[in-house]
């Protein structure tokens, strides 16, 4: 709230991130990167710096794939969702960046976390 759409208010976004993050809040902190990549969409063309929207998701899949992991749940012993949000995240982030080897990269651990290496 009370934030414009300019890249003060992008830079607000990820340093609210970015602190989430370090204190291991990962799923505030992914909300607050979606709402920092968001923020950097809406502005001008003139202003998009390409690598910042890339980065931004490249944050929240991290975040994303630390949400995956073991639950108390004895019908589902392992909640992968996590992963495959992060996934989609990171086909997102090679759209702004193509090639980029280090979304490229994390893609591989990804299927590999979700035990699918031969399709990474």
């Amino acid at each position: 709230a009370n934030n414009d759409y300019d890249h003060r208010s992008v830079e607000k976004a990820l340093k609210q991130a970015n602190d989430l993050f370090d204190k291991q809040q990962f799923a505030a902190a992914a909300q607050k990167y979606a709402v920092a990549y968001e923020i950097f969409r809406l502005q001008p063309d003139e202003f998009l710096y390409f690598p910042q929207g890339h980065d931004i998701l490249l944050r929240r899949a991290q975040c994303l794939s630390r949400l995956a992991g073991p639950t108390k749940d004895p019908n589902k012993p392992f909640d992968s969702s996590g992963f495959l949000a992060a996934w989609e995240t990171l086909d997102a982030a090679l759209l702004i960046v193509p090639h980029a080897p280090t979304t490229v990269f994390f893609k591989g651990l990804i299927m590999a976390k979700l035990q699918r290496a031969d399709e990474a």
